[in-house]
């Protein structure tokens, strides 16, 4: 119980794994974990801290308020929500200005509740500075089980100091549950850029309110971004995103789906984005502009 810190760096774990039953904080930079990290508490990243995870996590949350955390070949399940950018909840809420990172590589396989990032409070503690978080999945396979707020799996760019960057390289991010969704920008300001690996999800949503508070994009130049039914989308007034599509693949996640948003064709010849009605039809309800082509 309470919050345990190691206070300098190296590696921890190679006699045996972490159980964390409340609260723990590594505050070592350049710390890498190389056995097991589990137990039914909560795993925060503060400060400057640059910390790995290289074995096996089984928590009930885990939270990069501010610094660097890596997943590399972990395999695990994060119960709760994954935070990336948090200074609005549990005992470092008085962060000011942060920015958290976080990054998947080699053969991670994580399941987790849900993920919430550049989540900038500008209510509960009064937090007037911006919050980002920037996620970069470099390889592994990421699920998303369940949801945070407004059903959404992926929960980004969250109140309007809320600033978030997903970077898609490779790998597949999973949303497993069909009533949940991908929300770019929830009232702050999100970018997913996907240059590689798949993306499965019934929603893809650039912006999840129906005002023009926020603002979310997508910049798409390489992989396959997979839409169940409901598709591409954005809130029902909203008009604060943009849609570049100047590469990779959009393809039905086993059904017809929909592209309900203006976007922008920007790639030609082999560099075009592709719309690939193999597993379904893909309906196209707003326009397709700029100087781009598709295929």
């Amino acid at each position: 119980g309470g919050t345990r810190g190691a206070a300098t760096g190296g590696t921890l774990g190679s006699a045996g794994g972490l159980r964390n039953e409340g609260t723990f904080s590594p505050l070592g930079d350049d710390m890498k974990f190389s056995r097991s990290v589990c137990g039914d508490g909560t795993t925060y990243v503060i400060a400057s801290n640059k910390v790995t995870l290289a074995d096996c996590v089984f928590t009930n949350g885990l939270s990069v308020h501010c610094g660097e955390l890596t997943f590399d070949g972990v395999k695990g399940l994060v119960k709760g929500s994954i935070y990336v950018g948090q200074a609005n909840t549990g005992p470092f809420h008085s962060l000011t200005n942060v920015t958290a990172v976080m990054t998947f590589k080699g053969n991670t396989e994580l399941d987790m509740g849900s993920m919430q990032a550049g989540n900038g409070d500008l209510g509960k503690y009064g937090n007037a500075w911006p919050i980002t978080g920037i996620v970069n999945q470099v390889s592994g396979r990421i699920r998303a089980l369940g949801a945070a707020g407004d059903n959404d799996a992926l929960h980004l760019g969250h109140w309007p100091m809320g600033r978030t960057t997903y970077n898609m390289m490779g790998g597949s991010l999973e949303v497993t549950d069909w009533r949940y969704k991908i929300a770019v920008a929830v009232d702050g300001r999100g970018i997913f850029n996907l240059s590689g690996g798949d993306v499965y999800t019934a929603e893809f949503c650039l912006n999840g309110r129906d005002n023009n508070e926020g603002h979310g994009t997508l910049n798409m130049t390489g992989g396959t971004l997979h839409l169940g039914d409901r598709g591409l989308t954005v809130g029902k007034t909203c008009t604060t995103y943009l849609a570049n599509l100047g590469g990779g693949t959009v393809r039905g996640w086993g059904t017809n789906t929909l592209i309900a948003v203006k976007a922008s064709l920007t790639g030609t010849g082999d560099t075009a984005v592709t719309f690939d009605t193999a597993d379904g039809d893909i309906a196209v309800r707003s326009p397709l502009e700029g100087m781009g082509e598709f295929n």
